[in-house]
């Protein structure tokens, strides 16, 4: 029986490779400015887009508790990711199917929506189960660097997505047949990407003696509340909500420049985005790969860089301008993706930490769902208003940001002062 860093090779091209699938869905999906084009052109409100996020904030932390509490106890996960995968990415293909062979008329909308929500519901089964397999495949020294291989893998497949939307954006439009098959495909490519887990290999340690059972509700719920009794995690739940303001900002900038700043459709749908993951990609590089700074040094950069996209969308409105802070913006997100799990690792401490990460999308609920479904309310109330309406969303995004930053600084990820220690470590 090998160690766990006899497969390191192996488990990084493995979870690399169903990124590499996986990244040329996530574009059209999450965090989309394809999406919010798509919406606007069958005539959604900013309300109705403000109801993607809150779907997927709403559904992610609901179905990861039940997730958690079900697969905990269950040493070998492989398997189990693998499922929660496909599970997840049938509903884009069920839509995909209907959307491009069937007439649907007015229910174009209705019917995205109901799919949208499963779809968040099966995100949410998933991310608990995934996000404990990457830091458990690994040792804590080779995470880092693995899950940035993994991520500028995701990036770079998302850049080449971005560029097929722009092409299919400038030569047809949005039509019901470009968009059918975008989201068709878009399904298909996340259920091939789903199987590759199958080349991983799960730690051959020897039975942890440390393991955490949890044999009844009484004893998990228990759990979800003593992990409230721990100051990090406290604080580092006001961290995540400088996240969350950046996805809202995301959510809703791209209508912001393509009506307000009259900024092309196709740039908007693909150079966007492509200059986000562009930003991904370099600083997973620097930050991941190398491994340079320490784990808070890496957040406080996130929250720097993230508000220089802002201050870009406040005060500026050329497309120049827009590719800055999409890049900026970019940049801060992966930081945060890169360096989420382990932090959520190191904070608890914990063998299988699958119910934290099921805990903390629940307990940042009120800020992940109202973010978006208030910011489109309010943009819907006020949008005679103009850039005016935009930039006051930015601005107390930003604030947000600001806030999340302070508390950062704060949070003891049980780190050695010196730097080089750190990375030693690591």
């Amino acid at each position: 029986m090998y160690p766990l860093e006899h497969y390191r090779n192996r488990n990084t091209f493995s979870i690399s490779l169903v990124e590499f699938f996986w990244g040329l869905g996530m574009p059209v999906l999450i965090e989309s400015t394809f999406l919010q084009l798509f919406l606007r052109h069958y005539q959604a409100s900013f309300f109705i887009i403000g109801l993607l996020p809150l779907f997927f904030n709403i559904g992610i932390p609901i179905m990861s508790l039940g997730s958690a509490y079900l697969t905990s106890t269950i040493e070998r996960k492989r398997g189990l990711v693998i499922i929660v995968h496909v599970l997840a990415a049938i509903p884009i293909f069920t839509f995909g199917l209907i959307f491009y062979f069937f007439p649907i008329g007015n229910y174009a909308i209705p019917l995205f929506l109901f799919i949208y929500a499963v779809f968040s519901c099966g995100i949410g089964l998933t991310l608990p189960v995934w996000q404990n397999y990457l830091v458990k495949i690994f040792t804590e020294r080779d995470t880092l660097r693995a899950l940035s291989i993994m991520n500028i893998t995701q990036s770079l497949t998302k850049l080449a997505c971005s560029f097929i939307l722009f092409k299919i954006i400038d030569t047809l439009s949005i039509t019901k047949g470009s968009a059918g098959l975008v989201f068709l495909s878009t399904g298909i490519v996340l259920i091939i990407g789903s199987f590759f887990f199958a080349i991983s290999v799960e730690s051959t340690d020897s039975v942890k003696q440390n393991k955490t059972k949890f044999l009844s509700f009484n004893q998990f719920f228990k759990l979800f509340g003593q992990s409230l009794g721990n100051h990090n995690f406290v604080l580092f739940l006001f961290n995540e909500a400088g996240y969350f303001a950046i996805v809202n900002i995301i959510s809703f900038y791209a209508a912001y420049a393509e009506e307000i700043c009259r900024i092309d459709p196709a740039v908007v749908s693909g150079l966007f985005i492509t200059a986000g993951f562009s930003g991904g990609i370099i600083i997973q590089f620097v930050i991941g790969y190398l491994n340079l700074f320490s784990l808070k040094n890496k957040y406080i950069i996130e929250k720097l860089l993230s508000l220089l996209g802002i201050i870009c969308l406040i005060c500026l409105t050329a497309t120049w301008s827009f590719l800055l802070a999409s890049f900026l913006l970019g940049a801060g997100r992966a930081i945060r993706l890169l360096c989420y799990p382990l932090a959520i690792k190191k904070i608890f401490k914990a063998h299988d930490a699958t119910p934290y990460f099921a805990f903390t999308p629940l307990f940042i609920l009120p800020v992940s769902a109202g973010l978006p479904m208030l910011t489109g309310k309010l943009l819907d109330l006020f949008t005679h208003y103009g850039r005016m309406s935009y930039q006051i969303l930015f601005l107390v995004m930003g604030i947000i940001v600001l806030i999340s930053l302070t508390m950062v600084t704060n949070i003891n990820f049980g780190e050695p002062n010196n730097i080089n220690k750190e990375n030693e470590r690591l």
